[in-house]
């Protein structure tokens, strides 16, 4: 990835060397769970230079001894992240790095540790350290592969968007809404129906986001919603939602998807799309999967049931009068 470099804003001559997936290398000698409490030991002590070559450790256990960590993964994600936050940029790298390396090699444990991890790489994303920045970013995409993404990965990137909203941090919502669909795109859209009612009404606020990149890629998630057939939760949120301005931006959208595809279907004799809005209110009414509105409203802060909370607040800052965005 990276040759070896003079850590940043360090006088001596400590060389900070970021090593990619290919670059790792396991040295033996140690036994690796001796290796690992070493780690470990290391990320609680004081000194910055034993956290950075503890980070490493963990990268290459992570490569070559992947089991050895799934049984401790949420105590190790948490040591890790924590130095994420460190005021030495080349330890901030280098744990940030370490979640990427963790999400590729233990991919089916990221579930575990996805509301840990998330939020502090989303925040780093838009941070004006570019290193770091584009650090956050990959290591995002490594927790939303096929092999990573869950239900749990795209519940985080939800609330994280959901929070960004609310405090009108255009930037992280941006980043949460990319990721969030990047995660969705690997499962497919196959998320459950609690999922979708949780994560939708995001969506719904991020098509009046400030930002045109958060507008588009929100219209791509009702889009692959709708094409999931999720309408149970589609209709669902339109019927309970009380936020007029809310209810009006899903409802162009979903109307403007359904009429592209109601003239995609007369050109090549498909009647998919047909009836929009109405359509997903009977779908949802003859399904029944909706029971209590108050969990589909807005997603929030609250986790305590599904990771989301209901909140219906339009953080766009927006003139009222502007007219709904665009779904096309």
């Amino acid at each position: 990835m990276c040759e070896p470099e003079r850590c940043p804003e360090e006088e001596d001559a400590f060389e900070c060397r970021y090593l990619s997936w290919e670059e790792l290398e396991w040295e033996g000698g140690e036994s690796p769970r001796a290796v690992l409490q070493e780690a470990l030991n290391g990320l609680r002590s004081d000194d910055w230079k034993q956290h950075f070559t503890s980070l490493q450790r963990i990268q290459a256990l992570a490569k070559f001894h992947p089991s050895l960590l799934a049984d401790d993964i949420e105590d190790i994600a948490s040591a890790v992240i924590k130095q994420a936050e460190s005021l030495r940029s080349g330890v901030s790298r280098n744990a940030i790095l370490t979640t990427e390396h963790l999400g590729k090699g233990l991919p089916a444990e990221m579930a575990k540790v996805a509301v840990t991890l998330v939020p502090p790489l989303a925040q780093k994303s838009v941070s004006n350290k570019r290193f770091l920045a584009d650090g956050a970013k990959d290591a995002l995409s490594a927790l939303t592969t096929e092999e990573a993404a869950g239900e749990s990965v795209v519940m985080a990137l939800g609330s994280v968007a959901s929070d960004a909203l609310d405090r009108k941090d255009s930037g992280v919502a941006t980043q949460a809404a990319h990721f969030l669909e990047k995660a969705l795109t690997s499962v497919r859209y196959s998320a459950s129906d609690v999922t979708v009612r949780a994560i939708l009404p995001t969506a719904a606020r991020l098509l009046d986001a400030s930002r045109p990149a958060a507008k588009q890629t929100a219209q791509r998630i009702v889009s692959g919603l709708y094409d999931a057939s999720k309408a149970g939760a589609l209709g669902g949120l339109l019927e309970s939602v009380t936020d007029g301005r809310l209810k009006r931006n899903l409802q162009t959208c979903i109307d403007a998807i359904a009429k592209k595809k109601r003239d995609d279907g007369k050109a090549g004799g498909s009647t998919q799309g047909r009836g929009g809005i109405r359509e997903f209110i009977r779908a949802q009414q003859k399904a029944k999967t909706v029971s209590d509105p108050a969990v589909i409203v807005v997603a929030g802060k609250d986790r305590a049931q599904n990771g989301m909370a209901a909140q219906s607040t339009d953080v766009s800052g927006n003139p009222s009068g502007n007219p709904s965005p665009r779904c096309d």
